[in-house]
């Protein structure tokens, strides 16, 4: 005979407690990215030689803009028929801006070696204008010695073609 439905006990459930497995993965996901950048700033040190220096500039010094004018010259390649010309103007230190005035014909002749230095390909377009921006740049902190011009712009820019 069977026994009464109200008397009938229920099989006792089990329920298995499931690890979190969020807090398990995490801590390995984390050092995996960490030894990945060290693996990515080991590689670049090797590859460059060095790692890069750490630039300190002064705050409170305030820039001035400094118009070293219009130059108007030839370009390195077909013989002398392609012509750029641009008004250059320099954000600079003030020291830097009182030795370069100091020296006007070594400025000018580095604008102009650095100018006929590049050819229409080189210059053309908006990034060959940002490359010629950091020409001049570098070429003007050699004569600065230790100071730096912090950038360069050009009011006028064109490039004719022979």
């Amino acid at each position: 005979m069977s026994k009464p439905a109200a008397l009938v006990q229920p099989a006792a459930v089990v329920v298995k407690k499931k690890k979190n497995t969020l807090l398990t993965v995490l801590p390995v996901v984390a050092l995996v990215a960490f030894l990945f950048g060290a693996y990515q700033i080991g590689y670049r040190v090797a590859i460059n030689g060095f790692v890069p220096a750490v630039v300190k500039v002064d705050l409170g010094a305030r820039p001035v803009v400094d118009d070293l004018g219009q130059f108007t010259t030839n370009l390195a390649g077909d013989g002398g028929l392609d012509y750029i010309k641009v008004d250059v103007v320099l954000s600079l230190p003030v020291a830097a801006r009182t030795q370069l005035a100091a020296e006007p014909d070594l400025v000018q002749n580095t604008v102009l070696a650095t100018l006929r230095s590049q050819n229409v390909l080189q210059v053309g377009g908006s990034e060959g204008m940002v490359v010629l921006k950091g020409l001049l740049a570098k070429n003007l902190d050699a004569i600065l010695k230790g100071r730096k011009v912090y950038n360069v712009y050009f009011t006028d820019f064109i490039v004719q073609p022979g």
